[in-house]
């Protein structure tokens, strides 16, 4: 009975063990179909999760690119908002008005004077194909005003433009009333005064732009003007010089003294110099109207100015003659144009000079030192220098009218 007791027990325990078998082989297969499930799961939602973290990425750049439109929206925005602030501060400056832009041949920046070193003067526009040839030139601030062949004076507004483009011209106003050719022009307050081959001088109102006078005295054309106190001095073919007073507008003397007709006329001080045909100068005291010195001139004298007691005339025979009004002597001669010298212009110590050899040659009176100016291709009749003797401009039977700058 022992030996079947411990017989027993031991099947029993082994039935046991193989009873327990499948139980624990389940058990791993349900723990390993239960591990894969999990991981599984694990992987998908890492899939899931990745794919997610894509999208994400997408919307985040798209998010970015949308901000950066944004941001460049913006930033043309603020760029357009500064400049309009800028313009209103800069239009509340100049009194509400948005400042204009300065022309290209009138630059506010210049303030050299005229020199005669190379390269110190530049053309800096030219007006061409104008109606006809330029005969005489006169400057009051930003308006010049131009003498022509067929009688008209046309006055140019060089304060009125903006961004003048190249090869346009500026606005101007056109003065008719004479019927022939203008040979002299004088601007003086807000009245020009102009003489023709017409035989008559014109008076004009600067202000409204029409003749207001119209003086016949001269027997034949009327070359040259000059102003002194409240008297014109008109110069003619016909041998006379006639002054005018200009408050009741008539003649009120002749001064007779030349044989020939008077090419020009020039007033300094007291003192008026004449020249004529009849190759002579003369020198005459306003103040007693009387002639106090006749200069002869070895050639007709085209032209005058006068400086600091200095008389300068412009012969024919290319050179630029020197009379000392003190000690009534010629003083020296110019030598460099290669043909008639036509018209004389001076500024503080600068004379200007055109010639039929179709250049502009600056002098310094000092020194006596040259500088000279191409661009005409015809002779030049005018040259006149603003107040301020920093702009220059030359007339030409070219047809054009020439500007020239310091700088």
């Amino acid at each position: 009975p022992k030996h079947a007791s411990r017989v027993f027990t031991s099947i029993k325990s082994k039935l046991g063990r193989e009873a327990d078998a499948p139980d624990a082989a389940a058990g791993k297969k349900e723990d390993k179909k239960e591990k894969e499930e999990k991981d599984g799961k694990d992987g998908k939602d890492g899939n899931e999760k990745d794919d997610k973290s894509k999208d994400d990425e997408k919307d985040d750049k798209s998010k970015d690119d949308e901000k950066e439109k944004v941001g460049k929206v913006d930033k043309k925005a603020d760029k357009k908002a500064d400049k309009k602030e800028k313009k209103e501060k800069k239009g509340e400056k100049d009194g509400g008005k948005e400042a204009p832009t300065p022309l290209p041949f009138v630059s506010p920046r210049s303030s050299a004077a005229m020199t005669v070193k190379p390269g110190s003067v530049v053309n800096i526009a030219s007006l061409e194909g104008l109606a006809n040839a330029v005969y005489a030139l006169a400057v009051q601030g930003p308006k010049v005003f131009s003498g022509l062949y067929n009688g008209d004076i046309q006055v140019w507004h060089m304060d009125a433009y903006v961004n003048l483009p190249s090869g346009s011209r500026p606005e101007f106003h056109t003065l008719r009333g004479h019927s022939a050719a203008v040979y002299a022009l004088i601007v003086e307050k807000r009245q020009l005064f102009s003489a023709s081959h017409d035989n008559t001088i014109k008076i004009w109102d600067l202000n409204t732009m029409r003749c207001r006078h119209t003086l016949k005295a001269h027997g034949s054309r009327v070359r040259a003007l000059s102003l002194w106190r409240n008297f014109l001095f008109s110069g003619s073919n016909d041998k006379l010089i006639k002054v005018w007073n200009l408050e009741s507008i008539t003649q009120v003397r002749s001064l007779e003294s030349h044989c020939s007709w008077i090419r020009a006329l020039c007033v300094e001080g007291d003192l008026l110099t004449s020249s004529s045909k009849d190759v002579t100068v003369k020198v005459w005291d306003l103040t007693a109207m009387k002639c106090l010195h006749s200069f002869a001139s070895t050639s007709q004298v085209y032209c005058l100015a006068m400086r600091n007691n200095n008389a300068y005339g412009g012969c024919q025979d290319r050179k630029i003659r020197v009379w000392n009004l003190l000690t009534l002597q010629q003083s020296h001669t110019l030598v460099g144009h290669e043909g008639l010298v036509r018209c004389l212009s001076v500024r503080n110590n600068i004379l200007v000079s055109g010639g039929s050899d179709n250049k502009v040659k600056l002098w310094d009176l000092t020194t006596r030192e040259c500088l000279t100016l191409f661009g005409h291709v015809s002779l030049v009749r005018a040259v006149a220098i603003d107040e301020g003797g920093r702009m220059l401009y030359s007339g030409a039977d070219d047809r054009k009218l020439k500007i020239w700058q310091s700088r």
